[in-house]
């Protein structure tokens, strides 16, 4: 696999936007209308997520295949987190490259960041609208923390407290 994960650039804000709605189409079936157009905003504001987190992207063959925003402690604004945690939002893959691994790649690279930046944990929100990706999670050890609703649906907090791993070494 050729697949390299690094910060987006500016340029592409416009293209991951469009990467992330054609994602996330998967979950119109399991909302009411308004409720997925509200989400589809969501995961396309990709500029407010370049402005305050750590965009990244995954790269294969010179395309866009996925991308992940990382936030480390104190900084994801996420009023169901605590700020001691590092939090990865709005995972993404094209649906063209799934099945490769991406998502576990882009997921891997934020606990890594955590690791090197202190945090004494790292979250995420899921929800029941995306089974493959919890159970991705929870085969990376994540443990489900919180369960609440939104759009009439089951969401959780996952955590990975980085305890469970040795200390981050240059690589």
């Amino acid at each position: 696999m050729s697949v390299r994960i690094r910060r987006a650039r500016e340029d592409e804000i416009e293209a991951i936007a469009t990467l992330c709605a054609e994602a996330y189409e998967e979950m119109a079936s399991g909302l009411d209308p308004g409720d997925y157009h509200h989400q589809v905003a969501r995961v396309s504001d990709v500029a407010t997520r370049f402005r305050e987190g750590e965009l990244l992207v995954a790269e294969d063959g010179g395309d866009l295949a996925g991308t992940i925003a990382y936030y480390g402690a104190g900084k994801h604004g996420h009023d169901r987190v605590i700020w001691e945690c590092a939090m990865m939002r709005m995972l993404a893959v094209a649906p063209a490259f799934r099945g490769r691994g991406i998502a576990r790649l882009l997921a891997q690279e934020c606990v890594v960041r955590a690791q090197k930046d202190g945090a004494t944990a790292i979250a995420l929100q899921t929800s029941e609208l995306t089974p493959v990706a919890v159970g991705m999670y929870e085969r990376m050890g994540f443990r489900r923390t919180q369960e609440f609703e939104l759009y009439k649906r089951k969401y959780w907090i996952y955590a990975l407290p980085m305890a469970l791993f040795p200390p981050y070494a240059e690589r």
